[in-house]
């Protein structure tokens, strides 16, 4: 997955092409164009969501190595008692898997170390967290 900055850096590159404006952002993101020259001069960051609908949007996706079984573990020990107990749903397999790679999105790209406990944990929390809005949405 592309980095906050490598994203910036990216879409940089489209702008400067003429491929992209900060209004065409704004309306793809459906924010002011204001919000859109904070996030380029650094005065606001660009959410998980934002950053995903831009890659998805531009074909920006970068190298996103598999993520470790220590990475998954605690995670999805934190979602798998919310899960219905016998066979699992369509919907809520889906609300799972979205919950997971929520989870995993806000650990960020993988890189040499392993992310902290800390880390871990709080991706668990706000994976747990995903899946009971999205299986309640549902």
């Amino acid at each position: 997955m592309l980095g906050s900055s490598d994203l910036l850096a990216a879409l940089e590159r489209l702008k400067a092409q003429g491929l992209t404006t900060n209004a065409q952002l704004s309306r793809l993101l459906g924010l002011p164009s204001s919000r859109i020259a904070e996030i380029f001069a650094g005065r606001r960051q660009v959410t998980i969501d934002e950053m995903k609908l831009m890659v998805e949007h531009f074909g920006l996706e970068g190298a996103s190595p598999a993520p470790s079984a220590e990475t998954l573990e605690p995670i999805l020990d934190a979602l798998l008692p919310l899960a219905p107990p016998g066979k699992l749903t369509d919907q809520s397999r889906r609300a799972l898997a979205e919950a997971l790679a929520y989870g995993l999105e806000l650990l960020g790209a993988p890189s040499a170390s392993p992310a902290s406990p800390d880390a871990l944990k709080v991706a668990a929390r706000a994976a747990a967290v995903r899946f009971r809005e999205t299986a309640t949405a549902s």
